[in-house]
């Protein structure tokens, strides 16, 4: 193995090549390989894989290859060499032909590393993935980001409940929705995309796909500051059941088992909701309320509560424990309709006003759902946004 690449280019690859590394003691899996290679049209590149037995990643990075060869490695090894490196600096690496051992060199720093063997194991995992399979739909990457931002903080995350533990993708007229609950919040977000294959003949939405929230960190992580269009390939058993889904770039490809579990249709929520009370509140000034409000926010068996109350063009915002008590009032542009106080778990208001980046956002509240529920609808964004329902623990609409 004898090649050169650039630190922040090997740096990022192998940062996300980490995350899905297999980190149980003497698991034959707690590796990254790093494979150097000449392609058939002249292309240079290490390719990076790693797997954890249900989570791939396959990244390729441009260098300059003089001889081909193979290192399996825990990545913290070779980390420890780019860390707060420039990216513009380079990484040599060259096989010591006497020991076997791969050098890498950075600046004057030096690391010899021997190889933990098991190159099989990750070809066949570079074999697993669907190299030449069409995609089951193309989604553009900023939208496909700012989907999982806005609903993924409302996935199921306690013990149980393995059926609230995915985020929905399914198709829109004119692009995507995906849909997310922890039971006490319904998030529902948006976005147009001109990749959408829309409704199908009869009017419908069609699910694509259901992704695991262990899925999502990995996800995030390809998706940082990537732009284009992702390839999204969804695998099916023999059976037709979905067995995995992969999401492709021109430079990453990860991939992750499914559970087989499927999301109730907890959207019903949205579904004519009756609301009496309408405001258009400052989101970074009523989050920040929130946040001050905190520490004296009450402790019950339905976590830390918060209260908002909505009359005429003032939204005042109360916390009280058997310590002390927490007031402010914020003025906003335009007249409520309607008066209504409500409290709410400040975790899940917080969760929302974090998930959105607009400046405002739509405040109703009222009850929703077949058993009228008292709840909040908050509403953001256009082109982008989302919505969603929040069970209060009390409600008073006037």
């Amino acid at each position: 193995m004898k090649c050169k690449v650039k630190v922040g280019e090997l740096r990022d690859a192998l940062q996300m090549a980490a995350i899905t590394v297999d980190r149980r003691q003497g698991s034959e899996l707690g590796y990254v390989h790093l494979g150097s290679r000449k392609g058939k049209a002249g292309n240079q590149r290490i390719i990076l894989n790693s797997t954890d037995g249900i989570g791939r990643f396959l990244i390729r990075v441009p260098c300059e290859v003089e001889e081909t060869g193979d290192l399996v490695i825990e990545p913290i090894r070779l980390s420890s060499l780019l860390d707060k490196r420039q990216e513009d600096e380079v990484v040599v690496f060259a096989q010591d032909k006497t020991t076997n051992r791969v050098v890498a060199r950075c600046g004057s720093a030096k690391v010899t590393m021997l190889s933990a063997g098991k190159s099989a194991t990750f070809e066949s995992n570079i074999k697993d993935f669907p190299h030449a399979a069409e995609p089951t739909f193309l989604i553009e990457a900023v939208n496909l980001k700012s989907l999982l931002d806005r609903t993924q903080a409302f996935i199921f995350k306690k013990d149980g409940q393995e059926h609230l533990k995915n985020i929905l993708i399914r198709t829109a007229k004119g692009g995507y929705e995906t849909l997310a609950t922890n039971r006490e919040v319904v998030a529902r977000a948006h976005a147009e995309d001109k990749n959408s294959p829309g409704l199908d003949g009869d009017g419908a939405q069609v699910t694509l796909v259901e992704i695991p929230g262990r899925a999502l960190s990995p996800l995030a992580r390809m998706l940082h500051r990537k732009s284009g269009t992702i390839r999204v390939i969804v695998v099916k058993n023999p059976d037709g059941k979905p067995a995995s889904v992969y999401f492709r770039t021109e430079d990453a490809f990860f991939g992750t088992n499914l559970t087989g579990n499927k999301l109730p249709a907890v959207d019903v929520v949205f579904q004519a909701p009756k609301m009496d009370t309408e405001v258009v509140v400052p989101r970074g000034e009523l989050l920040d309320s929130i946040t001050r409000s905190n520490p004296f926010c009450t402790e019950s068996n339905a976590g830390r509560l918060v209260s908002l109350e909505v009359k005429e063009s003032i939204v005042r915002l109360t916390a009280q424990d058997s310590f002390g008590e927490f007031e402010e009032e914020i003025t906003v542009a335009h007249p409520a309709t309607g008066t209504g106080k409500a409290t709410f778990q400040v975790g899940h208001l917080t969760d929302i006003f974090r998930s959105s980046d607009d400046d405002n956002i739509l405040l109703k509240l009222g009850t929703v759902g077949p058993s009228n529920r008292p709840s909040a609808l908050l509403m953001s964004g256009d082109v982008i946004g989302a919505s969603y329902v929040v069970a209060a623990i009390a409600i008073g609409v006037r």
